[in-house]
């Protein structure tokens, strides 16, 4: 027993010593990830392009619920004199509208995020692949993104940002 607890104590202070050993070969650095994006090259082309197929998707519930008004306004003005089969009859139509602009408006969103993914993943992946290989190149251990608030402090880093400009092209 006494032996097992001496081979633990060992091990406990192996594991603290390469710990502590780690801990000072630390290189840390950062980047802005969103000021980064903001520059990469090729960013542009893929805003207009979300922008226009937002356009597209916005133009047709426009469309939509067009149609739905002129037929609300027509039931509106004409309800008195339909019989009771036709009333009803407009009153369902009215309804399923609603329902299918209702249902358009929240694919059309999904559609959307996924067009976005699809556009900005390629270019978030390349930045990324620039990070890392800055990073490797130049030994850093840890590198943090201060856009996401994940660094209170980091006097002590190393700025990146420039380094992975440089890689992706930008000037």
């Amino acid at each position: 027993m006494k032996h097992l607890s001496k081979l633990f104590l060992v091990l406990a202070l192996v594991i603290a010593a390469g710990t502590m050993q780690a801990q000072t070969n630390a290189k840390l650095g950062y980047v802005n990830s969103a000021k980064l994006l903001e520059k990469i090259p090729g960013r542009d082309t893929l805003e207009s392009q979300l922008k226009e197929y937002r356009k597209g998707l916005e133009d047709q519930v426009q469309s939509m619920v067009v149609e739905y008004r002129n037929k609300l306004q027509n039931y509106q003005e004409n309800a008195e004199s339909m019989s009771d089969l036709i009333r009803q009859s407009k009153e369902t139509e009215l309804r399923e509208m609603e329902q299918r602009i209702q249902s358009f408006r929240q694919t059309a969103d999904m559609d959307l995020q996924n067009k976005q993914s699809e556009l900005f993943n390629p270019l978030l992946e390349k930045a990324q692949k620039a990070i890392e290989k800055v990073a490797e190149d130049n030994g850093y251990t840890y590198v943090f993104d201060v856009s996401m608030g994940t660094l209170l402090y980091y006097e002590k880093g190393d700025n990146l940002q420039p380094l992975v400009e440089k890689e992706l092209g930008i000037q």
